[in-house]
């Protein structure tokens, strides 16, 4: 029953390709020391235009198909989806340790960047669809710990740098300290401006 309503909205994708041919794809990055995992949400017609995964000519997608496409997958994303150590730009490698379909119109790709050594400074790049016409927008997520940093990059801005440091202690202390006293001066012209009334009253 999957296999078919795959197939059905895999028919149906042609012509909305065509419509609206971009992208917005999320993706998430947990960074473990030398090893970066990621999960990137892929939409199927978005698939179509990185891989051949209709392997039967039927015009669908079925769940077997897209287990077979993994390889290829894999192949595409090597090339088209780049993490680097800052400054230096030493690669990490990229493998697809698993595709999963999460509903009937997009499928996760875990990832794995294993990288020369331990980093908190990344340059991500992505050249996807390149020489399709098909543009994107992808919204990432780097997570170390308590740490986030939240990145764009789109067809026209493809790469971006990405640091998990996070403020010295001395910065935090005036950054808390600036609140505090911005707090103060709040409460102060606060009080002044009910007295004032109650002056005149």
């Amino acid at each position: 029953m999957l296999a078919a309503l795959l197939a059905l909205g895999a028919l149906l994708m042609p012509a909305a390709a065509t419509a609206h041919s971009h992208a917005a794809l999320d993706a998430r990055f947990e960074v473990q020391g030398a090893q970066v995992d990621a999960t990137m949400r892929l939409g199927l017609r978005d698939l179509r235009h990185m891989v051949q995964v209709d392997r039967d000519g039927d015009g669908g997608m079925s769940p077997a198909e897209i287990e077979a496409a993994r390889p290829a997958l894999e192949r595409y994303l090597a090339r088209a989806l780049k993490l680097e150590l800052s400054p230096d730009g030493q690669p990490c490698r990229l493998e697809l340790e698993d595709t999963q379909l999460v509903d009937l119109g997009s499928v996760d790709a875990h990832l794995r960047f294993t990288c020369p050594r331990p980093g908190q400074a990344f340059t991500l790049s992505a050249g996807l669809f390149g020489g399709t016409g098909h543009t994107f927008d992808l919204h990432a997520r780097f997570i170390e710990g308590d740490l986030e940093r939240r990145v764009a990059l789109s067809s026209r801005h493809n790469s971006v740098e990405v640091t998990l440091v996070p403020a010295p202690p001395a910065v935090r202390w005036r950054l808390i300290a600036g609140a505090i006293g911005l707090g103060a001066l709040i409460a102060s012209f606060a009080l002044w401006v009910v007295l004032r009334r109650a002056a005149r009253s």
